[in-house]
């Protein structure tokens, strides 16, 4: 056989959160769970298509005239594009009525992305894109694919639970003016954090001093709080404020029309003229991308919510989804708190939407799924349409177990961490003992009277009778301890 063109082709590492749907199905485990996928499931852990969407797509089939499979223009199918503004924006924003808003249909939120980042690279010479840390994992080969890169601004604090909203304002204000913040509208993926209304208040006076681009990635609208309006809220403060922005929309989730790839791109701008613009731009650079989008979910997505009857269907199933979510999100916070009492769990029920931050680390995940078959992302994003009645208890009690299994390494590193420092900075007294004890503490063999020189001079706190938390050691304060071990030990030796 002659050697193959494509022999220089090297195998591509799979897909880290999509690999993870392949790993779980190969699982022949009967308790295993997929806390990694992002999209709803049921009650049952089953897809589901919404009944607005069933109704809808019966409506489509009784009028073949109207609904064709014919190519869409350019900016794609128009109804669908109107009921979408107004799911963003509201019915009766002024924005839409002076026509300051272009929108032009994309594959969902990805196709959203690429195309709006092309767009700015080409059109606005914009090369750089702000993102938060953490943020969903495509955001930065989407962006990246359109020749702009990217840099990190600060979202969550140190303990990767929390919004750090005064080091998010300093990044903002430390920026280049102009420069482009992409922004989770609700629902942030992975952490499920979001800004509250007063935060996003507080951050418009500095994107209009500093001319900031918001770029929205809104991919989980009603999600958040059941609630589509509410989780259109910043998106609507920037409108109200006469500020331009970018919007990448997907129906993918609320409306469960994952392989439709149904979305848009709007972009809201000062006035009709510049919109129009723009709206001609964009086009061009979607005829040079894959031509035009597909028809059938916008179809879909049009009469859903251009349909009273059916938008109010709609608003009612997403509510139940989104209730789904919370009532999974309180009860494995419950059995969390039950089961492993000694963490504080309150990060997962002050979070939204599909998803939640565990704190477990990436060594912990792969043991969770090597040992309990719990698949999740390793960044610890726990997927709650994963969860139901029937393995929450199973989840907690896995959880607990490498929980256990973490602080008992950390304390036998700690252990083994101490011991060296002692035998290389004291080596004339023996300690084997502290490596060969176990647990949270260690006898170090010091007596009261050393204890209290410790605590005097040292500033360094152990029960009168040697016992050492090493609870209390990390890597920043073993050498003191040690040192201040041997000093005191070369002081009372000398008395």
């Amino acid at each position: 056989m002659s050697k193959s063109r494509f022999s220089g082709v090297v195998q591509g590492p799979p897909d880290p959160i999509l690999n993870l749907g392949v790993m779980f199905r190969a699982d022949p485990h009967p308790k295993k769970v997929n806390l990694g996928i992002g999209a709803y499931r049921n009650a049952e852990l089953k897809p589901e298509i919404l009944q607005c969407v069933r109704k809808a797509e019966e409506f489509i089939y009784k009028h073949p005239e109207t609904y064709t499979k014919e190519y869409l223009p350019l900016e794609g199918y128009v109804p669908f594009l109107k009921e979408a503004q107004k799911l963003i924006f509201g019915p009766d924003h002024v924005a839409l009525k002076e026509g300051r808003v272009c929108s032009i249909q994309e594959l969902s939120g990805s196709g959203s992305l690429l195309i709006s980042a092309d767009f700015m690279h080409r059109l606005l010479g914009i090369n750089k894109i702000y993102i938060p840390n953490p943020t969903w994992g495509n955001h930065g080969a989407l962006i990246g694919k359109a020749l702009c890169e990217t840099e990190k601004y600060t979202y969550l604090g140190a303990d990767g639970l929390y919004i750090d909203f005064e080091g998010m304002k300093k990044d903002f204000l430390a920026m280049p003016d102009g420069s482009v913040i992409l922004l989770h509208a609700c629902a942030h993926n992975p952490s499920g954090v979001d800004l509250n209304e007063e935060q996003w208040r507080e951050l418009l006076p500095i994107f209009k001093k500093k001319q900031h681009l918001p770029y929205f990635d809104c991919a989980y609208q009603g999600f958040a709080t059941g609630d589509l309006d509410k989780d259109a809220m910043a998106m609507r403060l920037f409108a109200d404020e006469g500020i331009e922005f970018i919007i990448c929309q997907s129906l993918s989730k609320n409306m469960g029309l994952y392989g439709e790839r149904c979305g848009a791109i709007h972009i809201h701008t000062v006035d009709k003229e510049t919109a129009d613009r723009v709206a001609s731009q964009v086009k061009r650079i979607v005829r040079a991308t894959h031509s035009v989008s597909p028809c059938h979910g916008a179809y879909i997505a049009s009469v859903v919510l251009g349909t009273p009857e059916l938008f109010e269907l709609f608003k009612e199933e997403v509510k139940k989804m989104a209730g789904r979510l919370l009532d999974m999100r309180k009860k494995i916070y419950d059995a969390l708190s039950k089961t492993a009492p000694e963490k504080n769990w309150d990060h997962v029920i002050y979070q939204r939407g599909m998803f939640s931050f565990t704190g477990l680390d990436s060594h912990q995940v792969k043991m969770l799924a090597d040992e309990y078959h719990i698949y999740m992302v390793s960044s610890g994003r726990m997927a709650l349409t994963g969860l139901n009645d029937g393995n929450i208890q199973y989840v907690a009690d896995s959880i607990k177990a490498e929980e256990v299994k973490k602080m008992a390494g950390r304390l036998l590193d700690m252990r083994k961490k101490i011991y060296d420092a002692l035998s290389k900075t004291a080596p004339e007294k023996n300690w084997d003992h502290v490596i060969y004890q176990r647990g949270m503490f260690s006898f170090t063999g010091l007596d009261s009277h050393q204890v209290k020189m410790l605590a005097d001079e040292y500033h360094i706190y152990m029960v009168s009778s040697g016992r050492m938390a090493l609870t209390g050691l990390n890597d920043g304060n073993i050498q003191y301890v040690a040192d201040s071990i041997k000093a005191v030990l070369d002081k009372t030796a000398k008395k």
